[in-house]
């Protein structure tokens, strides 16, 4: 059976380069789809019209508005093509308005070059088995019913933890599937803002403004079982928008992505 992560980034192909797409309302955060669904979308969509030869490198995604369940064609191209790099563009529109746009960069490998990874995954404070899973709180949003949480280290969220804002455990979908680029970009946007911890009144939380995403490896991987640890961390919140810094890691410990993101704070 198709898992329903790959049924809702399947994207129906209206001509080159342009794609048709829906979601249902499972995949719900607050008053349309949550991140990961647009960004899924758009990496689904450059990888049919890139060079096969080169995989995503970065991914940056802007929220425009809410996504509803109506239809929302994609555009996207690749606006330059060079000896190793490809750059390229996308737009989602939905009712004729503008929902969300991206960039993306990939990239053939350079072979000889220096290679080196000193991003290690962090300690959790128990192992995975041992850690209770929440995917059903009232206090969440719909689409999260879709992932397993299981919250191993920092703060927890509505806690009011100002003085260091830091979040972390394990993340998996629900049943589980493969880490593939797609997945690494819905896992990264599924977990809650870090600067939730520093909230004390559940019922507040916040929304994607826009994300860039650096992919680290090549995907899919034998030991990317499907359970993914994160740590993320938020430095600077004012005037209801923060920073948002994220890291996922395979069970191995090899860091996968690293995401960067606007948030807006809901009062």
């Amino acid at each position: 059976m198709t898992h329903a992560f790959d049924r809702t980034i399947e994207l129906e192909d209206l001509a080159p380069g342009r794609f048709r797409a829906q979601v249902d309302e499972s995949w719900y955060q607050g008053r349309g789809a949550y991140g990961g669904v647009l960004g899924g979308w758009f990496a689904e969509a450059f990888r049919k019209v890139v060079a096969p030869t080169r995989r995503p490198r970065s991914l940056t995604v802007q929220f425009a508005a809410p996504i509803k369940t109506t239809p929302v064609t994609l555009g996207v191209e690749v606006v330059r093509e060079g000896t190793y790099i490809s750059h390229l563009s996308g737009r989602a529109v939905q009712d004729d308005q503008v929902v969300g746009f991206a960039i993306a960069t990939y990239g053939a490998p350079r072979h000889g070059a220096v290679s080196f990874a000193n991003k290690t995954a962090p300690r959790m404070n128990a192992p995975y088995r041992d850690v209770p899973a929440i995917n059903d709180s009232p206090l969440m949003p719909a689409f999260c019913r879709h992932f397993e949480y299981r919250f191993a280290s920092g703060a927890l969220p509505f806690t009011g933890s100002t003085d260091d804002v830091r979040l972390g455990g394990y993340v998996n979908f629900l049943p589980s599937r493969p880490l593939d680029y797609p997945g690494v970009v819905a896992l990264l946007d599924a977990w809650p803002p870090t600067a939730i911890t520093a909230i004390t009144s559940p019922g507040r939380g916040g929304a994607s403004i826009d994300f860039t995403i650096h992919f680290y490896v090549d995907l899919p991987r034998p030991q990317c079982d499907g359970i993914a640890v994160m740590e993320l961390e938020s430095l600077h919140a004012e005037g209801g928008y923060a920073d948002e810094r994220a890291f996922l890691f395979a069970t191995d410990g090899t860091c996968i992505a690293e995401a960067r993101q606007l948030v807006a704070l809901i009062p």
